[in-house]
């Protein structure tokens, strides 16, 4: 969920810039705006063009002065700007007021504050019965606290009712569920409630509580969830034809297996019971083969009769596990590449409208065409970015106007949402801690001789060896070697620290974790040598085995491939988190229904010995389990008694091994209907839900481990650099030289000693603003969201300037929709080609 992000307070800080300060720098524009006054009927034009021209969505506020009109324009682009660059849809109403909730509605406060609401709602199940041991409450304190998060989902949404279009906000299908979701459960409690006065505890059942997920997924700051959602939905229907191919199957083989062994009188030795006789337990044992979690026990029966029968299973296995499987994941795969694309058009199309709003609100006519002037530009960047230096601001611009016009036009102007994308950090470039206080012996011949030590690659190679050597003395338990390893990692650590300075050590997030690591291990090790007692902890000898072998993840940091490939898992985690969000939500869905169908059915009876079982305890609290399988392995802690056993064993169902056990245990005591609990929570969680999320890994590593393998920058990413290097090229050295910049560029361009903007212009020195200040900026090479970034800008090169995508909709939510059959329209009227290795690679 994407609740806390750097840049979610710049709409805040554009409402306290138009409350408070009412732009002081818009004087600056008066000069300006002699040169290009408009008249009356191009005023009302431009009005016209930007805002929208539904009289009944919008009523434009009528302002007291032209001055508080630009201050309004410059909010609202300002707005809309932020709007594209967080990929949000932008449904206000733009007058400000509306701005004033809307900034609110977006404020990182508010929204973590939902996040934790929602999250307090979905933990009830903690309390409510059936409780974890000792965590029950009475069901009015429970509902209490699900009244108090209702309560605050109801301000949320009338909260977004005061700056929505009232036409918009009843067309919001999220909006729509999250009200009926309200609903239910408010009719669920009151009925609830009235059944337990009433004494009635048979059907009384909290049965809306699998409704509590849906708010997460329909909450507006969930698009990440929604968008994981949507694509799963839509991916269905392309591959349900497969699905009841693969199901048709199975149901063929169950039918001949029956007809060929039901008369041969093959016993199941395991069970005792006559082997393929039903149709429906054939049908359940040959779908569990396809997970090859009951191979090879179900053919051994018919195998032991006659060994030609294993050819049964044997064709089996083959079509079902590795044909079919294979073709399920191969046609997820292609769809979801698919959506993947129509998602990318969205988000792009999305951004260039929001975009093309704020380009009307500060657009001048200059020479018969429409730009955005230098002037206009120091206004934006004020609500935008009150903080953001001078230096940055001429920086930025100059990469934006490329050819030093003094304007730029909507081309251009587009770029500004991914240029506010680009960090940069602020360095000294009289160099780092250690240069500046020991500048003598730094750069004494001895140092700069244990400064190319550290630099030369033999001094990685020789850590490595020493890694590898440490590893082998794990192996072999030779502990007294260890304060030897430590002594000398420690060392290799205050040498990196030395050559390249604070900073730029604890940039790289390898030198963090060897010095976490290793500093842990010298403090307990100091720590046991003080305190005698501390030798016989048993706590403090497994922490101590624990650091001895996560030392070893020290060579990971140092091989280059492997670094690569943990590099390209560490940017592809947040995205991961949201896959496991959604298995979160379907696990939370089964466990409720799980706890209402199979709780206290069986029973488990904590730590026993097992030499002394009682028979009941052996059976887990019930007869019918006498023989099984399920009580033979004593899987008795394997229940739906409270919402934690119950996802163990849903994650249990989902790695598959010995699943069809734990289904036979249920089914035992309750019904053969049971099955199907199990069997949809198969076909949803592990066969659609995990083959896409396989699907999602494939796409995004190969992505992102051709980014981490190569050197992809935007286009504005090698202007800033060129930009800055252009300006440093009458720097001298001296040095600066000195610094290791391995992992960024360095564009010496000083923070400036006034954060004023009303003095810049054209003619603005970053030189001599290096020289007064003696900072420079660093680019930061950061990959966090860049494969989601670079998909876009790769898309909107193929696009012409003008193009906002398909016509203007009323509801943006159908514009995936229409993106869709767009493709599907394209896809029927394209003309046959030519069986290619270039068409193929195409498709």
């Amino acid at each position: 969920m994407d609740f806390i992000t750097e840049q979610d307070a710049d709409n805040q800080n554009s409402l306290m810039n138009f409350s408070s300060s009412r732009l002081n720098i818009v004087a600056d524009s008066d000069e300006e705006d002699h040169h290009h006054q408009q008249s009356p009927g191009e005023e009302m034009e431009n009005m016209n063009e930007n805002h929208y021209t539904d009289d009944s969505l919008i009523r434009i506020e009528r302002f007291e002065s032209d001055k508080e009109s630009k201050d309004f324009m410059l909010l609202l682009a300002t707005t809309y700007i932020n709007e594209a660059r967080h990929g949000r849809n932008g449904y206000f109403i733009p007058e400000p007021k509306q701005l004033r909730i809307y900034s609110w509605y977006n404020h990182r406060g508010y929204r973590l504050g939902l996040f934790i609401i929602l999250l307090l709602n979905l933990s009830l199940v903690l309390f409510e019965q059936p409780a974890v041991h000792g965590f029950a409450l009475p069901y009015w304190a429970t509902m209490s606290m699900e009244l108090i998060c209702i309560t605050i989902y109801c301000l949320r949404l009338a909260q977004a009712w005061k700056f929505m279009p009232l036409k918009r906000h009843w067309k919001d299908r999220k909006i729509i569920i999250v009200l009926l979701c309200i609903l239910i459960t408010l009719v669920d409690m009151a009925v609830f409630i009235i059944l337990y006065q009433m004494k009635i505890t048979t059907f009384n059942i909290r049965w809306s509580r699998i409704l509590r997920p849906a708010f997460i997924v329909n909450f507006s700051e969930s698009r990440q969830v929604r968008r994981t959602v949507r694509n799963i939905r839509r991916t269905l229907p392309e591959i349900s034809s497969v699905l009841v191919l693969f199901l048709l199957v199975i149901t063929l083989y169950a039918l001949l297996g029956v007809k060929l062994f039901e008369n041969r009188g093959i016993v199941n030795i395991a069970t005792g019971k006559p082997f393929f006789t039903n149709f429906w337990d054939a049908y359940f044992d040959l779908y569990v083969l396809t997970t090859t979690a009951n191979n090879p026990d179900i053919m051994i029966p018919a195998y032991n009769r006659s060994n030609w029968y294993s050819l049964f299973f044997i064709i089996f296995t083959i079509i079902c596990m590795y044909i079919f499987v294979s073709i399920f994941l191969a046609v997820v795969y292609k769809n979801y590449r698919t959506h993947l694309k129509n998602e990318v058009k969205t988000v792009v199309y999305r951004k260039r409208r929001n975009m093309k709003s704020a380009f009307d609100q500060v657009k001048v006519k200059k020479g018969g065409k429409w730009v955005v002037t230098f002037q206009r530009w120091k206004q934006l960047i004020h609500y935008m970015k009150p903080t953001m230096s001078p230096v940055q601001v001429i920086l930025f611009w100059r990469v934006l106007d490329e050819n030093d016009q003094g304007f730029i036009e909507f081309k251009q102007f587009l770029h500004i949402s991914d240029l506010l994308h680009v960090k940069m950090d602020t360095i000294s470039s009289r160099g780092h801690l250690f240069e500046r206080t020991l500048s003598s012996f730094y750069f004494s011949k001895v140092s700069t001789f244990i400064r190319d030590c550290v630099n030369h690659k033999l001094f990685v190679i020789f850590f490595d060896l020493v890694i590898i050597v440490n590893a082998f003395c794990i192996a072999l338990n030779l502990e007294s070697t260890d304060m030897i390893f430590i002594v000398l990692f420690n060392i290799e650590i205050l040498l990196k620290l030395y050559t390249v300075g604070p900073s730029e050590f604890a940039s790289k997030f390898w030198n963090i974790f060897d010095t976490l690591v290793i500093e842990a291990a010298t403090l307990v090790y100091i720590l046991e040598a003080i305190f005698q007692v501390l030798r016989y902890s048993q706590f403090i000898l497994d922490f101590l085995l624990i650091l001895r072998v996560i030392r070893l993840f020290k060579i990971i940091g140092n091989i280059k491939r492997f670094r690569v490939i943990i590099n390209t898992i560490m940017e592809i985690g947040p995205a991961i988190l949201t896959y496991g969000g959604i298995m979160f939500v379907l696990y939370y869905v089964y466990a409720i229904i799980g706890m209402e169908l199979f709780h206290a059915r069986v029973q488990d009876y904590g730590n026993v010995d097992f030499n002394n079982l009682t028979d009941m305890q052996r059976w887990c609290g019930t007869t019918k389990l006498n023989g099984s399988e399920f009580s033979r392995l004593f899987y008795c802690e394997k229940n739906f008694n409270n919402i934690i056993k119950s996802y163990m064993v849903l994650f249990d169902l989902t790695v598959v091994n010995q699943w069809h056990v734990i289904t036979d245990g249920f089914v035992r005591v309750t019904h053969k209907a049971a099955r199907f609990y199990f069997f949809s929570f198969h076909m949803l969680c592990v066969i659609v839900v995990l083959n896409i999320f396989v699907a999602f890994i494939l796409e995004a590593f190969m992505l992102q481990y051709s980014l981490s393998k190569g050197n992809f920058e935007a286009a504005f990413e090698k202007k800033i650099q060129e930009k800055g290097r252009a300006s440093s090229s009458m720097q001298g050295t001296g040095q600066e030289n000195h610094q290791n910049t391995e992992d960024c560029d360095i564009i010496s361009n000083p923070l400036a000693t006034s954060n004023s903007l009303q003095r810049l212009d054209l003619n603005f020195s970053i030189n001599e603003y290096m020289t007064q200040s003696g900072m420079k900026f660093r680019l930061r090479k950061t990959r966090t969201k860049k494969a989601e970034l670079l998909l876009q800008q790769m898309f909107e090169d193929e696009l012409d300037e003008k193009d906002l995508g398909p016509d203007l909709l009323d509801d943006e939510n159908e514009l995936d929709d229409v993106i869709e059959r767009q493709n599907e329209e394209e896809a029927d009227v394209r003309s046959p080609r030519k069986l290619t290795l270039n068409t193929i690679a195409l498709i």
